[in-house]
């Protein structure tokens, strides 16, 4: 599996908790990586928690690139708004 760091989009939410973390890890001890993590520029864009469990467990992720038409801001947002318990100020 390749070796990414965190794209400056997908690090400008605020990171799981601990225990969030904990729980997306055993699930994917579990049950694998059900959700391929997005790609853009050679970072990852949009499942770093996801991939940071994987490669954390040793495991595989999936991954995808990011569609050339697709704006990357546009769809980080579209992609958190809804999984993310944030303040308006936040978003």
């Amino acid at each position: 599996m390749a070796q990414y760091t965190q794209h400056p989009l997908s690090a400008a939410f605020p990171p799981l908790t601990a225990d969030e973390f904990a729980s997306l890890r055993d699930s994917i001890a579990d049950l694998g990586v059900q959700n391929a993590i997005t790609v853009f520029e050679g970072q990852v864009l949009d499942g770093w928690n996801r991939y940071c469990a994987a490669t954390e467990l040793g495991m595989d992720c999936p991954e995808r690139e990011l569609e050339s038409w697709v704006d990357p801001r546009a769809f980080v947002l579209a992609q958190n708004k809804a999984r993310r318990h944030l303040t308006i100020a936040q978003m």
